[in-house]
């Protein structure tokens, strides 16, 4: 459970970064 909110959230954060770069 907490290892499927820790990928979540990581996501999150990689899918803004990836969204500010583009």
């Amino acid at each position: 459970m907490f290892s499927n909110v820790r990928e979540q959230w990581f996501s999150n954060i990689r899918g803004d970064v990836l969204s500010g770069i583009v």
